[in-house]
């Protein structure tokens, strides 16, 4: 797969750089970042490394290795160890990347950003780097929303929704007095094959990507943590889960690119920003249209509200905010008699999943700490999910005893 040199085009309403990407068999993709003109200044055209992070999935599974003109160093020394975790988690061998020119450029950048969607992530990067805790040189001095697959694949879909979002983090940002840096993308194009199709494979890959493309204007860049460190592990359908174990391998001379509250949880995370009025006016998690997009016969609606109130982020998040006592503050943004309808299935389903998921591991502990307790129907819910398990775990232990004695007739 052939990089060619980045370019910077211009036009009354964007500013964009873009590389063509020549795959063996002659296919070609023109893939691109584009900015406001005001932002023009920061696209980096003279190293190929956003374009090249971009890659390293598809050139991966395409079995392809990467030809460019020029790469940083850091990058060019980094490319082997990435790869060869990215073909660890997908099950490919490595590729090699080649370049003609190994660069060391220093853009010297100065802003401090960190992505705003208003989500809790997001959120509690913000107010944590925002705070009088927060070191000078670490707080948060510009804001970005990037499109650069959340929004799912369909172009005129994704279009309508990064721009809605991009309304409510504008509005933000001008109450904070914050710089808010927009970038619209194409990646998603590139990004065809079964094994990496879905944006939750590459997230992480697909804001670095972002992220270096504007090399020029930040010096560090924070992207919210999915997670706590401890829940780390090699999972090929959601990157965020092995982040910490790369991101640092994508800085470069110009840029840190950091991994922000790797020690919160996401309960943890909601007890902090309900400290903040910000909140009670800017939350939104509904991720109503990539559910909508990716499950056929989903179809969240919102209903004249922000959030839907029933996707899986938007009830995981009310569940939290009920159990904390802070509900009603959250009227205006979510549908509450639509959550009330649908507690008594969420208890249920926090019970039933709170030893495989970690978030609702976290759940049942609040649960317990604020002392809260079961209504009669949820018991009843509860107890007869539990009859029904009997049988499987009785199969399973009687299985597990006569799996020893096997072992001790023929071993």
């Amino acid at each position: 797969m052939k990089l060619s040199t980045p370019t910077i085009s211009h036009s009354a309403t964007f500013a964009r750089v873009s590389s063509t990407f020549t795959y063996e068999n002659g296919q070609q993709n023109e893939v691109y970042f584009e900015t406001t003109p005001e932002f023009a200044k920061y696209l980096v055209h003279e190293v190929s490394d956003a374009f090249i992070i971009a890659a390293m999935l598809p050139a991966l599974v395409y079995g392809e290795d990467i030809y460019v003109d020029n790469v940083s160093d850091y990058l060019s020394y980094n490319f082997d160890p990435l790869l060869y975790l990215f073909g660890k988690v997908f099950g490919y061998p490595p590729i090699k990347l080649h370049a003609k020119q190994v660069l060391h450029l220093e853009f010297n950048p100065q802003a401090v950003g960190t992505g705003f969607s208003g989500g809790v992530d997001s959120l509690a990067t913000y107010l944590e780097h925002t705070s009088e805790s927060c070191p000078k040189e670490f707080r948060v001095n510009h804001l970005a929303l990037f499109n650069v697959g959340a929004y799912g694949n369909d172009p005129v879909k994704t279009s309508k929704n990064f721009h809605d979002d991009l309304e409510r983090a504008q509005k933000f940002a001008k109450e904070v007095n914050i710089p808010l840096i927009p970038l619209n993308s194409n990646l998603s194009s590139i990004y065809t094959h079964k094994d990496i199709f879905h944006f939750s494979l590459r997230l992480t890959l697909c804001i670095s990507a972002g992220i270096l493309c504007l090399q020029k204007l930040f010096k560090r860049y924070y992207i919210s943590s999915h997670g706590t460190i401890d829940t780390i592990k090699l999972s090929k359908y959601d990157q965020q889960y092995y982040e910490g174990l790369f991101v640092q391998r994508l800085c470069t001379t110009n840029t840190d690119i950091m991994i922000a509250e790797p020690h919160y949880d996401r309960v943890e995370k909601t007890k902090r920003i309900l400290q903040s009025e910000l909140t009670t006016s800017h939350l939104y998690v509904c991720n109503a249209d990539l559910v909508n997009e990716k499950h056929e016969g989903k179809h969240h609606e919102k209903e004249g509200h922000v959030n839907c109130s029933e996707c899986f982020k938007c009830v995981r998040t009310l569940l939290t905010i009920d159990l904390l006592g802070k509900l009603d503050q959250f009227r205006h943004l979510f549908n509450l008699e639509k959550y009330y309808k649908l507690k008594d299935a969420l208890i249920l389903q926090m019970y039933q999943e709170k030893e495989s998921n970690h978030f609702q591991a976290e759940i049942y502990e609040l649960f317990k700490e604020t002392g809260a307790a079961f209504t009669p129907n949820q018991l009843r819910l509860i107890k007869k999910w539990e009859r029904q398990q009997l049988p499987k775990r009785l199969y399973h232990k009687l299985r597990s005893i006569c799996g020893k004695i096997m072992r001790k007739i023929f071993c």
